[in-house]
């Protein structure tokens, strides 16, 4: 990250932007911090190097939400529905199938979620009272994509907000989601040793642009009004299909 002398490595320099964006984004609408960092930082940086810088500022960022607007989680909703329905999918698709072992499901991923993506643009907010089957079909099967590659992200994204959340109460409850996530993704990178001191150093080293990236969310938040920010958050998630469409 540093060379002699003290320079900083125009790579670092180039993730640093793509964090402070992806940071940026993910605080403005409540996730895709991964999604844009992966799409631009493997331009840069191998994904075995990429992840073990990113996730642990993701976990940073999304504890820095969870906490500071913790009065908008909607923790019954969380524990009587979400979680126990993502928990499910996740057991099927690591016990009955196991993790790596559907790669030609992604890209029928980004088929489904960009086909719910364009759906609910076109549904105007006409969203069923508690989020009804669809919402919870995409709760389970989101915890089952997340078992099998860890990719499940944009279908718990539509499930939840299916529930007729505002945007402050959606961003926070979503905040929550992936701090539970990323605490898991951070232990299991330090066991098998992708995690270890020097990417922790590189890590906090990115905690400056992320922080900018976090004070410009905010703003965005704040001033997105409510019918603009679900319109950008049904965009970003067709966004996200591409990726899996491509089968990266």
């Amino acid at each position: 990250m540093v060379r002699a002398g003290g320079a900083i490595e125009p790579v670092m320099l180039a993730i640093g932007a793509v964090i402070g964006l992806a940071m940026g984004v993910q605080t403005a609408l409540g996730f895709g911090a991964i999604l844009v960092s992966v799409t631009l930082g493997a331009h840069l940086l191998p994904l075995d190097r990429l992840l073990p810088l990113i996730v642990p500022v993701s976990l940073v960022q999304s504890s820095v939400i969870a906490v500071r607007h913790r009065s908008h989680v909607q923790g019954a909703l969380l524990l009587r529905r979400v979680l126990p329905l993502v928990a499910v999918g996740l057991g099927v698709g690591v016990v009955l199938v196991g993790p790596g072992q559907a790669p030609w499901l992604r890209p029928a991923l980004g088929v489904l979620v960009l086909g719910l993506a364009a759906l609910s643009l076109t549904e105007d907010g006409q969203v069923p009272e508690g989020g009804g089957l669809g919402s919870a079909a995409a709760l389970v099967a989101g915890g089952f994509v997340q078992g099998l590659l860890a990719t499940g992200g944009p279908l718990v994204v539509w499930g939840l907000a299916r529930h007729r959340l505002d945007r402050h109460a959606l961003r926070a409850t979503l905040a929550v989601i992936w701090l539970s996530m990323n605490v898991v993704l951070v232990g299991a990178m330090v066991a098998d040793g992708r995690i270890d001191g020097a990417s922790l150093g590189r890590s906090a080293a990115l905690l400056v642009p992320a922080a900018a990236g976090l004070g410009v969310g905010e703003l965005v938040h704040g001033r997105l009004p409510e019918r603009g920010f679900r319109r950008a958050v049904w965009v970003l998630l067709g966004l996200a299909a591409f990726p899996l469409l491509l089968g990266g």
